[in-house]
């Protein structure tokens, strides 16, 4: 079971909701604190019935540590620190296939404005239209948005990269601190050993050798990107993004670079092309899967001691993986076996739930 975890800087006497994040407060250095600027809305109920809420007033801001984003998407309302698990704006709720190759995305700013060719009154309209309380003349509201094609539309869909983080690279606190403060770009040193891992592809195992400051717990995700570089080279990537020029502006490209089945809550919006573009605000699960079955894990310094003649260097062992895939993620079958990993003496655990990391590549269906 999910422990919900109540958040005493989120402690609001009204009704609010997350409902845009902004820059990383500051640039991160290995292994410092990271916090991003967080905004909320007020929320106003209905009085009768068939009436719907409303967000009142301009948004205010709270700053958020990086280990609180991992079940919190925008739109998730807060009411006292605790999240409220209640769709009060009716969200869509389905099942989308997207292509993540390079060639059929494209990054763009929050406040990006648009102009047709057949229509020249509208150059500085924007693509999204500002939604109520928003502070767009706030420099720390500055956010981007991942945009995919289809159809032959490049603004078919759009997705916060807060999210495009959140869901696929913040699998545990951890995790989401390592990609931010600059240790990925070093992820020989810090994440895992190159040369004590491998990947057998016709056998569809993995042997991954994981550094010190890593958990068993993210032992599975880490072994999805290591061996593919453009996955490692997007990680990478996602630093890079918040540190260019100080700019401390995310943004984020999934590790995946294929065609991908995706649930998610998303609003269809009109932009300033006169098209509709659908805003994925929560990603609730995918059906990505690496090219692997099994994975073997050791890590360096996990507390066992060395040979008594004196080698100190330690056999590799095998560990039940944190969940296997399933080979359709469609069929109707049994969920898998889920088992907790011992992590490393002394390490402290700022972990989400082993079944909520899994369930991120379940893909589910809607209900």
């Amino acid at each position: 079971m999910t422990q919900t975890i109540r958040r005493t800087y989120l402690d609001f006497e009204e009704l609010c909701q997350l409902t845009w994040v902004g820059r990383l407060v500051s640039v991160p250095g290995p292994k410092e604190n990271i916090v991003v600027r967080a905004y909320f809305t007020k929320v106003l109920l209905p009085a009768q019935e068939n009436t719907k809420p409303k967000r009142i007033g301009d948004a205010f801001w709270r700053d958020m540590p990086i280990g609180d984003i991992l079940d919190v998407p925008i739109g998730t309302l807060f009411y006292q620190g605790m999240p409220i698990n209640k769709d009060i704006f009716s969200f869509r709720n389905s099942l989308l296939t997207l292509n993540f190759s390079d060639g059929n995305m494209k990054i763009i700013d929050r406040w990006t404005s648009v102009e047709t060719e057949d229509d020249p009154s509208s150059s500085g309209k924007l693509l999204l239209p500002r939604a109520p309380g928003s502070l767009p003349h706030d420099s720390n509201y500055k956010g981007t948005l991942l945009c995919i094609g289809a159809n032959g539309d490049p603004f078919a869909y759009a997705i916060p990269s807060y999210e495009v983080f959140r869901f696929f690279y913040a699998v545990s606190s951890r995790m989401a601190s390592v990609f931010l403060d600059s240790r990925f770009l070093e992820w020989g040193r810090y994440v895992w050993n190159p040369e004590r891992s491998s990947i057998d592809l016709e056998r569809k195992e993995v042997l991954l050798w994981l550094r010190q400051w890593m958990l068993d717990q993210d032992a599975w995700f880490i072994a999805s990107i290591a061996f593919d570089p453009i996955s490692v080279k997007r990680g990478m990537d996602l630093y890079r993004s918040v540190a260019v020029d100080q700019s401390r502006i995310l943004r984020a490209v999934p590790p995946i670079h294929d065609w991908t089945n995706i649930k998610a809550k998303w609003v269809p919006i009109k932009n300033g092309l006169g098209t509709t573009t659908k805003v994925i605000l929560q990603i609730i699960s995918s059906d990505w899967h690496p090219p692997f079955d099994k994975l073997r894990f050791d890590r360096d310094n996990d507390g066992r001691r060395g040979n008594d003649d004196g080698n100190t260097e330690k056999e590799p062992f095998s560990r039940p993986p944190a969940h296997l895939p399933k080979s359709n993620p469609l069929e109707n079958i049994d969920e898998p076996v889920l088992t907790d990993l011992p992590s490393s003496p002394g390490l402290p655990l700022e972990l989400i739930s082993l079944e909520e990391v899994t369930m991120r590549f379940e893909l589910s269906m809607p209900e």
